[in-house]
């Protein structure tokens, strides 16, 4: 059986790579905390910080042959405020993982954002050219290039607007925006800020695609429907019942945010399709998908 590293796995993306994973590689998973949230027994548990070369020393028990990497640190805002950890995670971490990589002689897989974009005439292809205007994507496209410099064996699939559901874990865009409505709390929605939400299952597949189907180099892997944030959180109301009066109009300049955000954003994933034989999800197909697996695991 192969072998597999999550890096970021007690967040998001991280566990349902691991959940998708299971039965099919022998996995070792990775992040800050001191044990895996989930707390599977078939899953071996490093505890580590990517930012320290001597910790990430630690996670060469095998020579693996993939490494996925969705460790980051992505507050947007944070990174602004503290840009020398932003790029000791997302730059120099990521560069620590792509020399691993190339001691064990496997594939990478990181993890990326269409912040690398200026968010000015998107949704992007992967022949646009980067023009990042936060920290946050400043330090994840010098991630991009560390790890390019390091490896000749790596796919980075950019995604955008990471959003999903698994039970204990921190809360995103759409989890935040459930708990709001649910609870009958009115929301403040941008509708400048238009972007391809990606539901965190269809990015889990699309990575592992990538490395089973031999890929290589630079993919998109986002959401294949472009819309601002208010239509989306109108369409999570849709599909939640939840009141859409309580959902507010308003936009980017009245939020006095720390980072730019990509106002015209977003990522086409033609390639990434094509390429590993599957469709990503529009807004209310994931959104119903979250809808189910909130569902299931309340009982």
């Amino acid at each position: 059986m192969k072998r597999m590293l999550v890096t970021g796995a007690n967040g998001l993306l991280g566990t349902k790579l691991v959940s998708r994973a299971r039965g099919a590689y022998t996995i070792t998973a990775t992040d800050l905390q001191a044990s895996l949230r989930a707390g599977l027994p078939d899953v071996t548990y490093i505890q580590a910080d990517i930012s320290a070369p001597e910790q990430v020393e630690t996670l060469h028990r095998h020579d693996y042959d993939v490494i996925i990497h969705g460790a980051a640190y992505t507050n947007v805002d944070g990174c602004e405020l503290n840009p020398g950890d932003a790029r000791a995670v997302n730059a120099h971490g990521t560069e620590y993982l792509a020399r691993l990589s190339a001691r064990c002689g496997s594939t990478m897989v990181y993890v990326s954002t269409d912040y690398v974009f200026d968010g000015t005439d998107g949704p992007n292809t992967e022949q646009d050219a980067p023009n990042p205007q936060s920290v946050y994507g400043r330090t994840k496209y010098e991630g991009e290039q560390l790890a390019a410099a390091v490896l000749d064996n790596l796919i980075i699939a950019r995604t955008a607007v990471l959003f999903g559901y698994a039970p204990d874990i921190p809360s995103n865009f759409l989890t935040w925006l459930i708990g709001e409505l649910r609870g009958g709390r009115s929301v403040n929605i941008v509708t400048d800020q238009y972007n391809t939400p990606t539901l965190a299952d269809d990015l889990a597949e699309a990575c592992i695609r990538l490395y089973e189907k031999g890929c290589s180099g630079l993919y998109h892997t986002a959401g294949s429907q472009w819309l601002n944030r208010y239509d989306f959180a109108c369409i999570c109301a849709d599909v939640f019942g939840f009141d859409k009066a309580l959902i507010c109009k308003t936009t980017t300049d009245k939020l006095g945010q720390k980072a730019a955000r990509p106002m015209i954003g977003g990522l086409k994933s033609g390639k990434a399709e094509q390429d590993v034989g599957m469709r990503f999800s529009g807004s209310r197909d994931a959104i119903l998908r979250v809808k189910e697996q909130m569902e299931k695991s309340t009982g």
